[in-house]
């Protein structure tokens, strides 16, 4: 339904977000639906998903389900003007402060790097050694990260 163009769609999930809100196995869900869309502009929905009531960065499988679930998404995480990358680089260094393990595992989302276009590389490679070199990055977070561009 989240892909739909129907005229209810949007009427549709919120009805279904009003009514399950309370429930967050059903939340990590929906949040893990809005970030797999293919709908255009999915980005700044997730940036608005963020500061929704239900969504906690201090919460793993929240974490997961949304900023894992746009790290899924193919088309909107390779973006070709690296707006993907630069999110996901964003969110892995604020996530490291709070919980290295989570963000060491969403570092993981760049392993496609040497599989990649050149172009798609480059973009990459600015945001994996932007990471790499932020101050206080954790060793998980760094050794992966490493392992990424230099293997």
């Amino acid at each position: 339904m989240e892909n739909s163009k129907a005229y209810h769609t949007e009427e549709a999930l919120n009805n279904f977000y009003d009514k399950y809100k309370e429930n967050t196995l059903v939340m990590n869900k929906y949040l893990a639906i809005k970030a797999s869309s293919q709908r255009e502009g999915l980005l700044q929905r997730v940036i608005e998903l963020q500061n929704n009531e239900v969504y906690d960065v201090k919460v793993p499988n929240l974490v997961r389900s949304l900023i894992g679930g746009f790290m899924g998404n193919y088309k909107y995480f390779h973006a070709k003007n690296g707006s993907g990358y630069k999110f996901m680089a964003d969110k892995i260094i604020e996530i490291d402060k709070i919980n290295a393990q989570m963000a060491s595992r969403l570092a993981g989302s760049f392993k496609l790097y040497k599989k990649m276009n050149p172009i798609n590389q480059e973009l990459m490679k600015g945001e994996l050694e932007r990471i790499i070199t932020t101050e206080e990055i954790s060793k998980n977070s760094f050794e992966i990260l490493d392992k990424i561009i230099h293997v």
